[in-house]
């Protein structure tokens, strides 16, 4: 009962404030990581070279499948070295993207991430990512989507809403990021 409560309430919120609802969009701070979350690898990556030319970080860990051609060219494009570029490509979810993420940071030894996804896609991320990495500071620093136009936008958003719903019930991953998640582990 509870949890059919909480769906209609993510239901109308998606309904009416699609994108305010679904987008978390911090501040940057310097980090010692960025990590961009493949799929829609054009404004996401963009925005991760923007970071980087603006000194928040020099190293970028891209997590999951995207256009890798594409991703050399706007690296050369924006005069940023590819040896600041560090690839997981076996990542096909975004709970891969943070299992797979974590030995990579852990071995870096990062203690702040930048997170650069889709802005729809940030909440889910930013809660993922908190909870599969216990001890590290991760701030969402999403792109805007210009994903297909505003038709393919409006879908990506409510099949977000699914997403989220269902992390929940398969990870146990609720859609709200955490405060403080120190002591909080996903188990796999």
């Amino acid at each position: 009962m509870f949890a059919l409560a909480v769906f209609a309430v993510l239901l109308c919120l998606l309904v009416l404030f699609p994108l305010r609802f679904l987008t978390i969009r911090q501040t940057p701070i310097p980090a010692d990581a960025i990590i961009v979350l493949g799929g829609d690898v054009g404004d996401r990556t963009k925005r991760a070279l923007e970071l980087v030319k603006q000194g928040y970080c020099d190293r970028i860990l891209l997590t999951g499948q995207g256009k890798l051609a594409l991703v050399t060219n706007w690296f050369n494009e924006a005069d940023v070295s590819l040896d600041c570029l560090h690839l997981e490509l076996e990542a096909g979810s975004t709970y891969e993207n943070a299992k797979f993420s974590e030995p990579v940071i852990r071995k870096w030894g990062s203690t702040n991430v930048l997170l650069v996804t889709s802005d729809f896609h940030s909440r889910r991320t930013l809660s993922v990512f908190q909870r599969r990495m216990p001890g590290i500071n991760f701030v969402s620093v999403p792109s805007t989507s210009s994903k297909g136009g505003e038709h393919d936008v409006a879908f990506a958003m409510r099949f977000e809403l699914i997403k989220l719903c269902g992390y929940w019930v398969v990870y146990k991953i609720p859609p709200w990021p955490l405060k403080n998640h120190s002591n909080y582990r996903v188990r796999d």
